[in-house]
C-alpha cells in the first residue's frame, strides 16, 4: 500500500476535511470519499454519490483500541475485529442501540489523519449504484470539485460481515473467503444471499487436473450460484482436454464439454473468490507472485479436514488407471468442498 505522502500533502487533506469538505483517498479496496463523522457528513456524503440521505455509511478507525475506547461493543465482537483487522472488512456490530458499519483498514495515510481528526465517514468513490472505477482520473472526471488523492488499490469492494447478532453472516463477499475468516476467527459464518462465487482450480498443464476438477465441481455445485473455472501455470495455450482425463470423466459419468488449456493471468486471480490447487509448489508459486491475494489460495484436499496438506500428483504420461484413481480423488475432495459450501448457503431466507 502506497505510504509516501509529503507532510504539505497530509496537512493539506487534514485541513480539507477540517472544514468538512470531501476529499478522495485511495484504501485498501476502492478509492472513498472520507468527511469527518457526523449526522450532517453523513447526508452529506450521500447527497454527493445521489444516494438516499439515510443511507448507513461506515466509520473508519485506526485500530481496535481507538474503537475500544469510543465504543460499547461486546467482548466476542472486538475479539472478531482484532483477529482480522486491519484489512479488507467492513464489520457489521452493535453499539448498544445503534447498528454502526466500521472499518479499519491497513492504510498508513487514511491511519495518520484519523488519529489527527478522530473516525471519518467514507464511502466508495461512484455515484449510486453505478460503475466502480480504479482510474482516479476517470473519478476526477465524476467528482471535479473534490480533491482526488492517488494512490494504490486493490480494486475490490471491502467484506461486510455481520456480527451484530449471532449467526454471523458475510453481507458481501469481496476479496476474502469465508473459509479464511471461519479459520482466522474461530468462529461459523454463513452467507446471507444467494451470493455468486467463482472457484479457480489450477494445475500445471490445465489438460487432466484441474479441468477434470472443474467438471467434477460444476457437476457437485449446480444447486448453488458458483462458477467453477481451470488453469494452469505452465500451460501450453489451447490445447484440448488430455484423452485419458476425458476416458475417466465418461468411465464415472460426469458430464464435460469442450475444454482448451489457458494460462493463469493476473484477471483471473482478481475474478476468483477461492483458488485451490493440486499441489504445494503451485500454490506457492502463485502465493509469491500473486502476494496481496494469498488469503484465498489453498490446496485442493484443504477442505478435507483430516488432513488439509495432501497432494494430488500429476497423472500426465500414466496408465488409464492412474487417470482413473485421480479422478476418484478430485471426486472425494470435491465432494468436502460441496458439503462445505452448501453449508454456507444453508441459512438463506427464501
Amino acid at each position: 500500500m502506497q505510504n509516501e505522502y509529503s507532510t504539505p500533502l497530509i496537512e493539506t487533506i487534514i485541513n480539507e476535511l477540517k472544514q468538512n469538505k470531501p476529499v478522495i483517498l485511495p484504501t485498501d479496496t476502492l478509492y472513498g470519499i472520507f468527511l469527518p463523522v457526523s449526522k450532517s457528513n453523513r447526508e452529506k456524503l450521500n447527497e454527493i454519490k445521489h444516494a438516499p440521505l439515510n443511507k448507513p455509511i461506515a466509520e473508519f478507525h485506526s485500530s481496535v483500541k481507538e474503537i475500544r475506547g469510543r465504543l460499547r461493543l461486546k467482548k466476542e465482537t472486538l475479539n472478531i475485529i482484532n483477529s482480522l483487522a486491519p484489512g479488507p472488512y467492513t464489520f457489521i456490530v452493535q453499539d448498544e442501540e445503534k447498528t454502526k458499519g466500521l472499518r479499519i483498514v491497513n492504510n498508513p495515510l487514511i491511519n495518520k489523519i484519523i488519529k489527527k481528526l478522530g473516525p471519518l465517514y467514507a464511502t466508495s468513490a461512484n455515484l449510486h449504484n453505478k460503475e466502480e472505477y480504479s482510474d482516479i482520473e476517470k473519478i476526477r472526471k465524476v467528482f471535479p470539485d473534490i480533491l482526488a488523492i492517488k494512490g494504490n488499490i486493490m480494486f475490490k469492494a471491502s467484506t461486510i460481515i455481520d456480527i451484530s447478532k449471532n449467526p454471523y453472516f458475510i453481507l458481501r463477499p469481496g476479496g476474502i473467503p469465508i473459509n479464511y475468516i471461519e479459520d482466522t476467527t474461530g468462529k461459523e459464518f454463513f452467507f446471507k444471499e444467494p451470493f455468486p462465487i467463482n472457484i479457480l482450480v489450477v494445475c500445471s498443464g490445465n489438460t487432466c487436473r484441474s479441468p477434470i476438477a472443474e467438471f467434477i465441481l460444476k457437476d457437485m455445485l449446480k444447486p448453488l450460484p458458483i462458477n467453477v473455472f481451470s488453469r494452469g501455470i505452465n500451460a501450453s495455450e489451447s490445447e484440448g482436454l488430455n484423452n485419458k482425463a476425458q476416458k475417466a470423466l465418461y468411465f464415472f459419468n460426469i458430464p464435460y464439454t469442450k475444454h482448451y488449456s489457458k494460462n493463469i493471468t493476473y484477471q483471473d486471480i482478481l475474478k476468483a473468490y477461492l483458488i485451490l490447487t493440486m499441489e504445494k509448489r503451485q500454490m506457492h508459486f502463485l502465493q509469491k507472485k500473486f502476494p496481496n491475494f494469498t488469503k484465498k489460495i489453498y490446496l485442493f484436499s484443504y477442505f478435507f479436514r483430516k488432513n488439509k496438506k495432501i497432494e494430488i500428483k500429476d497423472p500426465f504420461k500414466q496408465p488409464l488407471e492412474v487417470y482413473l484413481s485421480t479422478t476418484l480423488t478430485l471426486r472425494t475432495y470435491s465432494s468436502f468442498i460441496r458439503d462445505y459450501l452448501l453449508k454456507k448457503y444453508s441459512k438463506i431466507k427464501t
